[in-house]
């Protein structure tokens, strides 16, 4: 109610009983009275269009994507293999720079393209284990109201990632 209401919260930002971190998620969506009712609205952003080095992903990542994709594909290729480790923080993954480099060597990108999406939440990735169903409604659809589809990447590892295309 205080996210809807747009109520001053700072004064019990501290009380153990009030979901301060929850309430403050996600600040860019915000609610509007429609005929008294609330819904949610998101903030129109721009997005700069386009993966240059490589048109054809433009076909199966968002828009909104399109300049991190790019950005992650120009860093993949210029930087030397231990700023490009840190900077993507690849050692959660890679727990030292040796096998990074190695591994590298056969060809990594699309591997770190993948990773990049889901950290930021477009593609949702699941432990073979687990099941989609319990997931379909939290996978995040970045394409506006064009009509989609759950598509699944096919990897060499024990993970699932799913998408909406």
């Amino acid at each position: 109610m205080a996210k809807i209401l747009k109520l001053d919260d700072e004064s019990i930002k501290d009380n153990n009983h009030y979901p301060y971190d929850l309430v403050h998620y996600k600040n860019n969506i915000i609610f509007n009275d429609v005929n008294g009712d609330y819904s949610v609205k998101k903030e129109k952003v721009e997005y700069s269009e386009g993966i240059k080095e490589n048109a054809a992903l433009e076909q199966i990542i968002p828009k909104r994507f399109h300049q991190l994709v790019s950005q992650v594909i120009n860093d993949y290729q210029k930087m030397d293999d231990k700023a490009f480790w840190k900077k993507y923080e690849l050692d959660q993954v890679w727990f030292d720079l040796k096998n990074f480099s190695k591994d590298k060597e056969n060809g990594l990108l699309g591997t770190i393209i993948l990773f990049e999406l889901v950290n930021k939440g477009y593609i949702l990735q699941l432990d073979w284990k687990e099941d989609l169903e319990d997931y379909e409604d939290d996978i995040e659809n970045y394409w506006d109201d064009e009509d989609t589809r759950i598509i699944q990447f096919i990897t060499d590892s024990e993970q699932y990632y799913y998408a909406r295309l």
